[in-house]
């Protein structure tokens, strides 16, 4: 048990920051890929 338990905090310290790095990433992408495309949609209707 006492194994285990200090095996986690290890995986959750390394593990967690990268995963919410790339979340964050993920979302900005996706962002940015929303308001271009919300842009040329406004462009198209526009002409």
């Amino acid at each position: 048990m006492t194994k285990y338990a200090t095996s986690i905090p290890k995986e959750f310290q390394y593990k967690i920051p990268w995963e919410d790095r790339l979340l964050q990433i993920l979302m900005f992408v996706m962002m940015i890929l929303t308001f271009i495309l919300f842009l040329q949609l406004a462009l198209g209707y526009r002409t």
